[in-house]
C-alpha cells in the first residue's frame, strides 16, 4: 500500500511533485489556501533550465504540451548604457541548443500541471493552522483554519512559499530582507544586511520541505522555479524508491541532504549576480565605513 502523502501549497514545487508521484502511481492530497486556481494573478514570466526546470517537465511527460506555450525568443539580453550603447547582448537560442532557456508564463505553466492532475488531487481553500501527530504517533494529522481535519499521513511536504508553515516545524529561520528593493531609490548601504552562514536544521521525520519553502532566494539568476521543480523530481524519486525499498525516512533523509547541496550554488550564483545588477561600480566598500 502506498504512503499517504500531503503536499502543502500548488505552486510549481508542489504541482511539480503531485505530478510526478501520480506517473508512478503514488497519489498525494495537495492542500492549498488560495480559493481557485484564478483567485490571484500568478506573476509574470520563468524561464525553464536544461536539467532542472526542464527536466522535471520531461519526466512529467507534459515536455510536448510545454513546448506549445515555450517562448524560445524571450531568452535575449542586452545590457546597454545611458546612451543607448549595446555593451552586451546574448541572441535566443533555438530548442536544438543544450543551454537554452526558454520563457513560458506562470500562469499557464500551472494551468499545464493542473490539467494533468485529477480534480480531486487538489483542495483549494484549505489553509494549513497546524501540524499533530495522529493517534499513531508515525503519523501525521493536519488541522485547517477552516475548522477541517485530515489525517494519517506518512508524509507531510512544505511547498507552502517563502512563509512556509511547515518549515516553521522543522527551523527557526524566517525569511529576511536580502537588502535590495525594485523601487527608483538610493541604497547608500546594500551589503549592510549581508546574511550570515546558518546550520542545518535538523531532520524531523514525516515532514520535508521543497521549494522557496526550502531556499529563498532573491529573482537574479532566475534559478527559483528551477530548484523548487527539481526538488520536487528528486523527492519523488526519492518517494518512489522508499516505498519500494520500504524505507522512506531514510530515502527522504537522503534527498534532504542532496537538496542543500544542490541549492547553495544556486543561491551562490543568484546573490553573486544581485552584486552585480544592483551594485554600482565605483562606490565606497560599506563594510569599510563601518
Amino acid at each position: 500500500m502506498p504512503p499517504r502523502i500531503a503536499i502543502i501549497g500548488a505552486g510549481p514545487a508542489g504541482l511539480t511533485l503531485a505530478r510526478l508521484l501520480a506517473v508512478q502511481s503514488i497519489v498525494p492530497q495537495v492542500f492549498e489556501r488560495e480559493p481557485s486556481p484564478d483567485s490571484r494573478s500568478q506573476g509574470g514570466s520563468l524561464d525553464l533550465h536544461e536539467g532542472t526546470g526542464q527536466q522535471a517537465v520531461h519526466d512529467s511527460g507534459l515536455w510536448e504540451e510545454f513546448r506549445k506555450y515555450a517562448r524560445y525568443d524571450g531568452q535575449e539580453i542586452k545590457f546597454l548604457t545611458k546612451n543607448c550603447d549595446v555593451m552586451f547582448a546574448e541572441h535566443p537560442k533555438d530548442e536544438r541548443d543544450p543551454d537554452t532557456k526558454p520563457e513560458i508564463d506562470r500562469k499557464i505553466l500551472r494551468e499545464m500541471f493542473l490539467k494533468s492532475l485529477d480534480n480531486n488531487v487538489i483542495k483549494w481553500g484549505y489553509t494549513l493552522d497546524s501540524i499533530q501527530p495522529s493517534s499513531n504517533p508515525r503519523l501525521y494529522d493536519l488541522h485547517f483554519k477552516g475548522g477541517e481535519i485530515e489525517k494519517g499521513f506518512d508524509l507531510v511536504v512544505g511547498a507552502d512559499g517563502a512563509w512556509s508553515h511547515v518549515r516553521s516545524l522543522l527551523s527557526a529561520a524566517k525569511p529576511f530582507y536580502s537588502g535590495v528593493s525594485m523601487v527608483d531609490i538610493d541604497i547608500t548601504r546594500p551589503d549592510k544586511g549581508e546574511v550570515d552562514k546558518r546550520e542545518s536544521s535538523p531532520n524531523v521525520i514525516g515532514l520535508t520541505l521543497i521549494g522557496d519553502a526550502a531556499h529563498l532566494m532573491t529573482p537574479f539568476a532566475g534559478e527559483g522555479v528551477n530548484v523548487a521543480m527539481w526538488d520536487a523530481l528528486e523527492l519523488s524519486k526519492a518517494i518512489v524508491a522508499g516505498v519500494k525499498e520500504g524505507d522512506l525516512d531514510t530515502k527522504i533523509r537522503e534527498s534532504e541532504e542532496a537538496l542543500f547541496k544542490r541549492a547553495e550554488d544556486a543561491c551562490t550564483r543568484t546573490e553573486s549576480n544581485m552584486q552585480q545588477f544592483m551594485k554600482t561600480s565605483g562606490a565606497p566598500d560599506p563594510s569599510a565605513i563601518a
